[in-house]
Parts: structure tokens; sequence; C-alpha cells
């Protein structure tokens, strides 16, 4: 693919028109094997271009340069190549259309605006490609229907342009690249198995990038570095697939991950960057949801709906969690076998966690200064685990299950634990405090129930209610 074979250097010479003119128009067919149609227009004020090739081993070659540009490529057989280059125009479309198998082709748009490149490719093993550099308002559509097809897009210092890629079939892969895009969006669209999307962003700003997948054992990777102001949207609906997102050394962007069916995986990675907002989304049963934050200012959001789903924000997964200064999350499960796992390391921390369900476990960890954590579960062997160390930490929380279990450590200042366990039955609530005004409140009701709050300072205070059978209640204050 993409070579120039040697039967047709001779008819190159021969179909090769160059047009210099206010108006040119060049209109070029080729039927049979191994031809090279060639045009180039250069400083005309309306330049047409059109090739149609019938065969195999064909090649199109469109130049056009300066002025407003239509180039048309038609392209039916096996192994052809269609190329388009343009520069400095406005207002220039290029079209190409290819069906059959292992086609290929190019498009090169530079220094214009308000430019289009659609390529459109039915068939198998196709490659597309298309690049726009120093464009403004500019478009990029590439086409692909069949399997094992490849597109990729790339755009550099450019704003305001719009790049999709369009995707049916299975066993496709689709990239987009930008660099220094300002106000730009970038779109995957792929419906069928085995499918993969790539993105990367580089230094751009106000920039959108969505990706929309259908299918089952689809892949995504992202990475975005350097970005302020971006908003990247991700839509997984089938089962089995898996998404890897990165963003990092940025500002002020958010990422929305959605993932719909069975046996989904996602991790999200938000790092070196301040005033990220992170929003994960799982349906459907037996998923697992990884996401770490670094830096300042994070906002984190996962929503888990489904049976035997999974969601680690700490380091119970490895260095997953939440460090830096100012940070959010929010976590919600609904279903059964649901586990939770947070961690958060900084200053002026915000947990928010809730399960409904049974057999929900929920692990969480707090280390710095003014953190807070509420915690809320439905359902039935529910666990908490929190351990804050720091300043001004509270803990609030409702346990409404059998089978649950709260123990909960805090050392530091004025750190206050409010606890509720209500109709129930084997439930245990373990409180620790150590230090200064710290405030431990429980209350049980339901068959039994054992609360045990030890503090250890000045100024406690200790209240426990238990109504029920079997309850037993412990407390010592020094």
């Amino acid at each position: 693919m993409f070579q120039f074979k040697p039967l047709a250097v001779a008819v190159l010479a021969i179909v090769s028109l160059p047009a210099l003119a206010n108006n040119s128009t060049s209109t070029q067919t080729q039927e049979g094997e191994d031809h090279i149609a060639d045009v180039f227009q250069t400083q005309a004020g309306r330049s047409q271009a059109t090739q149609t090739q019938d065969g195999s081993g064909q090649i199109g070659w469109i130049e056009q340069e300066f002025g407003r540009n239509r180039a048309e490529q038609t392209q039916s057989g096996d192994t052809n190549d269609s190329f388009v280059l343009q520069s400095g125009e406005s207002r220039s479309r290029s079209v190409q259309v290819q069906n059959g198998s292992l086609q290929g082709s190019a498009n090169f748009q530079e220094g214009g605006s308000d430019n289009l490149i659609r390529s459109n490719q039915g068939g198998s093993s196709h490659f597309g490609s298309g690049t726009q550099l120093f464009e403004t308002n500019s478009e990029m559509h590439l086409r692909q229907r069949g399997n094992a097809n490849e597109a990729d897009q790339y755009q550099a210092d450019g704003e305001r342009n719009n790049a999709t890629i369009d995707q049916r079939g299975s066993g496709n892969m689709a990239s987009t690249d930008s660099f220094l895009q300002r106000d730009s969006q970038m779109t995957i669209n792929q419906n069928g198995d085995a499918n993969e999307a790539f993105i990367y962003q580089d230094e751009g700003d106000f920039t959108t990038a969505t990706v929309d997948q259908v299918g089952a054992q689809n892949v995504v990777d992202a990475f975005q570095s350097a970005q302020m102001n971006s908003h990247y949207t991700l839509t997984q609906t089938g089962n089995l697939n898996g998404a890897q997102i990165d963003q990092t050394a940025g500002t002020d962007n958010l990422l929305t991950i959605t993932q719909i069916g069975n046996g989904n995986e996602l991790a999200a990675e938000q790092y070196n960057a301040s005033m990220m907002t992170a929003s994960l989304t799982q349906n459907g049963s037996v998923n697992y949801a990884e996401a770490y934050q670094e830096g300042t200012g994070h906002v984190l959001t996962v929503n888990s709906t489904g049976t035997g789903n999974e969601v680690y924000a700490g380091i119970v997964s490895g260095s997953n969690g939440q460090y830096g200064t100012g940070q959010t999350a929010t976590l919600t499960q609904n279903g059964e076998f649901n586990a939770i796992t947070l961690t958060q390391d900084g200053l002026q921390q915000l947990a928010v966690l809730n399960q409904t369900g049974s057999e929900n476990s929920m692990e969480t960890s707090q280390g710095g200064t003014s953190n807070e954590l509420y915690f809320s579960q439905d359902g039935e062997g529910n666990q908490l685990l929190v351990d804050q160390t720091g300043t001004d930490n509270l803990v609030d929380g409702t346990s409404t299950a059998d089978f649950s279990s709260v123990e909960i450590t805090q050392s530091g200042a004025n750190n206050q634990s409010l606890t509720e366990q209500s109709i129930g039955s084997d439930n245990s609530i373990v409180v620790s405090q150590t230090d200064n005004a710290n405030l431990s409140s429980v209350f049980q009701a339901g068959s039994f129930n054992s609360a045990t709050v030890t503090q250890s300072g000045n100024n406690m205070i200790s209240t426990i209610t238990q109504n029920g059978n079997g309850n037993t209640a412990n407390a010592v204050q020094q």
C-alpha cells in the first residue's frame, strides 16, 4: 500500500496535468490494474480535480495549492491508494470514496480555513488518515464500514476545528491526535466488537474529546496533557469493555465516563493538575472502577449500579485515591457485593459514601486537616472502616442493615463521630478518639449489637443509646 509500481511510472508522465489559471478543471478515469493518476493545480481561483479508478493496484494523487479547491477521488477494487494534498486554501473540499479491501487513503490540508476532509471506505482491512495543520474552522470526517479497518487523524496549531471518526464493524482501530488546538472537537464513534480507540491531546484549551463505543470487548486509551478548560467524555455500551484515561499537567478539565453492561473495567488518573473533575458511572454487574487524583481542588464522583461491582479510590488496589489540597470525593453504589476503598491525603478533603444493597464494604482513610466523611449503608453484611488523622475531622453515618460493623479511629483535635444503626441485628460499632475536644455518639436499635468507645484526651463527651436485645456497651474515657 502507498507504493509507486514500476509499470505505472510511465503512465504518470502521461496523466499528470499541472494547471495554472483562474479556473482549473481536471477529470481522469482509469480501468484495469496498476495505474497512476496524478494532477497538480496551483494559484487558480477555483480548481476542480476528479479521479475515478476501477480495478486493483491503482494510485490516485491530487495536489492543490492556493485558491478554492475541490478534490474528488473514487476507487473500486483492491489494494488501491488515494492521496490529496491541499495547502494555503480556503473553503476547499477533499472527498474520497473507496470500496473493496486493502484500500488506503491519505488527506493533508495546511494553512487554510473553512476546509473539509471527507473519506468513506467500505470493505475490510482499509487504512484512512487525515491531517490538518494551521487550520481554522475546518472539519475532518473519516467513515469506515467493515472489519479490521484503521483510521488516524491529526490536528495541530489550529482553532475551532472538528475531527470525527465513524467506524462500523469489528476489529477496527481509531486514533485521533491533537497538539496546540483551541476550541476544537474530536469524536470517535465505534459500533461493533473488539474495537480500539486512542486519543492523545497535548497543550490545548477549550477542547472536547468524545468517544462512543457500542459492542463487546472494546478498548479505549486516552491521554491528555497540559490541557485547560477541556472536556473528555467516554460512553461504552456492552460487556467486557475497558477504558484507561490519563490527564496530567492541566487545569479546569472535566472527565466523564459512562459504562453500561457487565464485566467492564475503567481506570482514571488525574495528576500534576489542579481543579480537575472526574465523574465515573457504571451500570451493570461485576464492573471494576479505579480512580486516582493528585493535585489541588479536584472533584471525584463515582456511581455504580448493579451486582458485584468494585470501586477503588484508595491504596488497596495500588496508588489510587486523592492526594493534594481541597479534594472532594463522592462514591455511590446500588446493588450487591459492592466494595469501595478511598484514601485522601492532604488538606480540607471531603468524602461522601453511599451504598445500597447487601454485603457491601467500605474502607476509607483520610490524613490531613479539616477532613469530613459521611457514609450511608443500606443492606446486609455491610462493613465500614474509617481512619482519620489530623485536625477538625468529622465522621457522620447511618447504617440500616443486618450484619453491619462500623469501626472509626480518629487522632487529632476537635474530632467528632456520630453513627446510628437501626432495625437490624449483629451490628457492632467501635470508636477510638485521641486528643482534645472529641465527641462520640452511638445509637443502635436491633438485636445482638455491641458498641465500644475509647476516648483519651480533654473535653470528651460520649453518649451511647442501644435499644434491642443482647446489646453490650463499653465506654472508656481518660
